[in-house]
């Protein structure tokens, strides 16, 4: 793999290690003797750093910012989500013959965090890094349907576009859907972003009781019948319920769906 270098990004980098060593913060001029970087670069780049949230600044002195502690927690909490998950979906995926795949919401999308493949045939596309729409995936569903209310609201008014004919891209009836996936416990995508594929998926919950992801089995209809959806949903929400009490907590009881079906 070829090396690239951007200057400024690694400069960017150096002064933000600089200042995280120092408790008191470092001033511009103290940034400019310690890095040797040129001072109109400093302060371009502490200006740029300081917008951005990555820094602060308190009475002329540089301090690390909320937004680097932000990200920081996101990708602890995803390291933790992965390596816990990572046997159990192994078990998943021995014990039903599928891909498991395991995801997180971020904004409207579902982001694949991790795959188990499982030895066989069929080979699915889906990769780690992938970005879905949340409403055509059983992990986006899953988890939506245990997010706040407010938050809910806020992903029905995403734009819900047609993957397949069998996609739900109304509002009112994917909030219908979600009240279905809190009765049951699982979410099912039945050919909606893809057809010919099906996927169960459960959410995972931390230590807070939040919902902070979800893990699924994936199969071709042939594979996994609608009539088999009970006896395979059975299997992941047990390792749903496992994960999440890895991260120290069991995934609650949703209320009660008022909708027949979603």
């Amino acid at each position: 793999m070829r090396s690239y270098r951007v200057p400024s990004v690694e400069r960017a980098f150096v002064i933000m290690d600089q200042i995280g060593l120092a408790p008191r913060g470092l001033s511009l001029m103290e940034i400019t003797e310690q890095t040797g970087f040129p001072k109109t670069t400093v302060f371009m780049l502490l200006t740029v750093l300081e917008r951005l949230g990555a820094l602060r600044q308190v009475e002329g002195r540089y301090f690390l910012g909320s937004h680097l502690a932000t990200l920081g927690g996101q990708a602890l909490r995803r390291l933790d989500l992965r390596t816990v998950a990572d046997p159990v979906m192994r078990r998943l995926s021995e014990q039903t013959g599928f891909t498991v795949h395991l995801g997180v919401l971020e904004q409207c999308e579902i982001i694949f965090i991790g795959k188990i493949e499982h030895e066989g045939f069929i080979r699915f596309s889906s990769y780690v890094g992938l970005a879905q729409p949340f409403h055509v995936s059983s992990l986006g569903k899953a988890i939506a349907a245990f997010m706040p209310p407010e938050r809910i609201e806020s992903l029905l008014e995403c734009q819900l576009k047609r993957r397949t004919r069998y996609t739900i891209t109304d509002p009112e009836s994917l909030r219908c859907a979600l009240e279905v996936v809190r009765r049951q416990g699982y979410a099912v995508e039945d050919e909606e972003d893809e057809e010919g594929v099906r996927c169960i998926g459960v959410p995972i919950f931390d230590h807070n009781g939040d919902v902070v992801g979800a893990v699924s089995i994936t199969a071709v209809r042939a594979s996994l019948p609608v009539e088999t959806f009970p006896q395979y949903s059975e299997s992941v929400i047990q390792a749903g319920r496992e994960i999440s009490r890895l991260l120290g907590e069991l995934a609650p009881t949703g209320p009660s769906a008022t909708c027949d079906r979603p």
